[in-house]
């Protein structure tokens, strides 16, 4: 409320917006005083500024009688002043209402991803999110989840994670499905979104998962050093190679064979291994993957195995079986001209500790 009580005078109104459609309106108040003895019907004109006071809109009363004025439109966030005085003529003065919105809070809104898969590290990683368009700082949020065996740790610059709590372990047996909702709100408003998973999803180490699906015996046959089909290739090395654990045959999907590289016949080794595996070093070559280091190394004489190797990319595929999801088959020779020698090339796999 305010009074126009001069002719000279302008009452001036400083505001914030967050952008947005924006509306604000005034009007004369008719009739004031304790006994409602006292008529306004004072003409208003209204002028929208912005922080440097340039002139943005203007809604002039037409005459006496044209007590309200109005502002309709679309407004960048910023700050703002209103401007409010007579329309000029003696009688335009008197008290009037002014209607100003108030920039409402932004409500929180969460943008987040399921993991897939779900990764145990920090106990199981299971939703990972942010929280956008909220006025309250991260920390000062409320987060709730709906199911007390998982938690909500941020990570001190706006970002979250939903996990299993240490206490609770995942169990494939008694439950294999788990729902529930995620809650952020800044004490105003709140957003919510419904996190549901398998726990097939859950990456669990690879060697594990393989010896599940091979159908080995957990405390039996299935550490890295057994050999259950007894053709003398450990766990580790059927797992390293896409082998079979259960079965002494051959499954032909290692090759020793002379290629040609660039324009000379070098003796090629190629062997499935694990997806992704990043080969380097000299004169051999390693790489560390999944629980198993590879190891391929050179020789001329099956005693010294000091000769450089190096990758043949494409790999040296043609005619093999498919390996299964999860390996791929890479080829490796000797990164050297024998001359007249004999020429050995050889893997060695490792089970991590």
């Amino acid at each position: 409320t305010g009074i126009i009580e001069r002719q000279s005078d302008i009452d001036m109104f400083r505001f914030p917006w967050r952008g947005g459609p924006f509306t604000v309106s005034a009007e004369a108040i008719p009739l004031m005083g304790q006994d409602n003895d006292y008529a306004s019907s004072v003409g208003l004109d209204m002028h929208l500024y912005d922080s440097s006071g340039v002139l943005i809109a203007s809604d002039l009363a037409a005459d006496p009688a044209d007590v309200d004025v109005e502002l309709s439109l679309d407004l960048p966030g910023g700050e703002y002043f209103i401007g409010l005085e007579g329309h000029g003529d003696y009688d335009d003065l008197g008290a009037y209402t002014l209607s100003l919105p108030l920039p409402s809070p932004n409500a929180p809104v969460i943008t987040g991803a399921l993991l897939d898969p779900i990764e145990e590290v920090n106990g199981y990683d299971v939703y990972v999110f942010a929280v956008a368009d909220a006025d309250t700082l991260p920390g000062d949020l409320i987060v709730q989840l709906t199911d007390s065996r998982f938690a909500v740790t941020g990570d001190g610059a706006g970002g979250f994670r939903v996990h299993r709590k240490s206490t609770h372990e995942f169990d494939y047996e008694t439950q294999q499905d788990y729902e529930f909702d995620l809650i952020v709100s800044d004490g105003v408003e709140e957003d919510h979104v419904n996190i549901s998973f398998a726990l097939v999803d859950i990456n669990d180490e690879p060697y594990e998962l393989w010896i599940e699906e091979k159908g080995l015996t957990p405390g039996v046959n299935d550490a890295p050093g057994d050999d259950p089909d007894g053709d003398g290739c450990p766990n580790v090395k059927e797992f390293a190679v896409d082998g079979d654990p259960l079965s002494g045959a051959d499954d032909g999907k290692r090759r020793l064979r002379f290629v040609e590289v660039e324009g000379a016949r070098r003796l090629a080794l190629t062997l499935p291994v694990r997806a992704g595996a990043v080969f380097s070093g000299s004169p051999d070559l390693s790489a560390m993957v999944d629980g198993i280091t590879y190891t391929i190394q050179g020789s001329y004489d099956l005693t010294d195995w000091a000769v450089p190797v190096a990758e043949v990319t494409p790999a040296d595929r043609e005619s093999l079986p498919a390996v299964a999801a999860g390996w791929e088959y890479r080829t490796f020779i000797l990164n050297s001209d024998p001359g007249s020698r004999r020429v050995f090339v050889r893997a060695l796999f490792e089970s991590d500790p």
